[in-house]
């Protein structure tokens, strides 16, 4: 920790869990309930249970995040990353925190530093393959098809590609203007991009907002296929209906509203994302819940997220390569 005079306050909009804001104060007091769950998690990663291993514990004993939700891999590893460490222990950036009370001491946090640095490290030995392929994100620009990813060997070794599936099915004549394009590339423009927009302090604000906005108009939608397979349950009582053809639209009906239920499931709460995320902590989970599609062009991409990325809600940007 830093004997530096200078003082770090907190003026985030969400409090960070185990904490309260109070305005009076203009500070933070620390919450009971969610300080005890706290030190719960983090005394169960200096037993060495993995973050799966917490969730589940938690679940088991019928404990909710802030907002009611289950656990999960990703909800833990965000508590136990180095900023929430350091930050429970009264640090930002190396200062000591002004206006807010520590939840560890000092041996806690070298403890919970150690046991952090020594799963980065496990992190780093194992191979990774790019997190957006397998996603069925990745788009051509220019035809709409599937981006897979392939390799050349040049003199450096091994270097990455991604490129139009179906020109390499259909011929070079099909989509003419798709190019290889460097793995490398998309996969820093994206990683950077999201770990900036996930970081944007109003984020939280307009992520509630939109999963708001999001809920309702998918609560009016349920609600409107709910009606229609009433009246047609209604409609089946007559004699004179044809059912199959009844029981296939139900069926139908049934299969969008199964649809809307998982669009629901996948709106990105403000539990999934760490107090500060760094490019590291980027992973599958938090791209799927945050992107729905790549479009790769020969000089720029699209990426349509699934969140809001300004304060207009906007969810579409372009992104030159560097």
């Amino acid at each position: 920790m830093s004997k530096s005079s200078k003082k770090a306050y907190w003026s985030g909009y969400v409090p960070p869990y185990g904490y309260r804001y109070n305005s009076a104060n203009k500070s933070l007091d620390i919450d009971q309930n969610e300080n005890e769950i706290l030190l719960s998690i983090f005394s169960l990663a200096r037993a060495n249970k993995s973050a799966l291993e917490i969730a589940k514990e938690l679940n088991r004993h019928g404990i909710k995040t802030r907002r009611g939700k289950m656990w999960n891999y990703t909800t833990i590893s965000n508590l136990l990353s180095k900023d929430r460490i350091a930050f429970a222990a009264g640090i930002i950036d190396d200062k000591p925190g002004a206006n807010w009370e520590p939840i560890i001491d000092k041996s806690q946090y070298h403890d919970l530093r150690k046991i952090e640095l020594s799963r980065e490290k496990s992190k780093h030995h194992r191979k990774r393959d790019s997190l957006l392929t397998g996603q069925n994100i990745l788009k051509c620009g220019y035809c709409g098809g599937a981006v897979k990813s392939a390799k050349t060997k040049k003199n450096v070794g091994e270097i990455y590609y991604y490129r139009c599936s179906d020109k390499q099915i259909r011929g070079a004549d099909y989509c003419p203007e798709s190019k290889l394009i460097q793995q490398s590339k998309v996969d820093d423009i994206v990683i950077n991009n999201l770990s900036q927009i996930l970081n944007n302090p109003l984020l939280l604000k307009q992520l509630t907002e939109y999963n708001r906005k999001s809920t309702e108009l998918f609560t009016n939608r349920m609600s409107q296929i709910q009606d229609k397979i009433t009246s047609l349950l209604m409609i089946e009582k007559n004699l004179f209906t044809n059912k199959e053809m009844v029981d296939e639209e139900i069926k139908s009906l049934k299969k969008d509203r199964k649809k809307i239920i998982d669009q629901i499931d996948s709106l990105l709460s403000p539990d999934d994302i760490p107090f500060r995320i760094s490019k590291k902590q980027i992973n599958i989970s938090v791209i799927k819940k945050t992107i729905s599609r790549i479009e790769i062009f020969e000089k720029y991409v699209t990426i349509h997220f699934s969140i809001p990325i300004d304060e207009n809600l906007k969810t579409t940007e372009n992104f030159n390569y560097g």
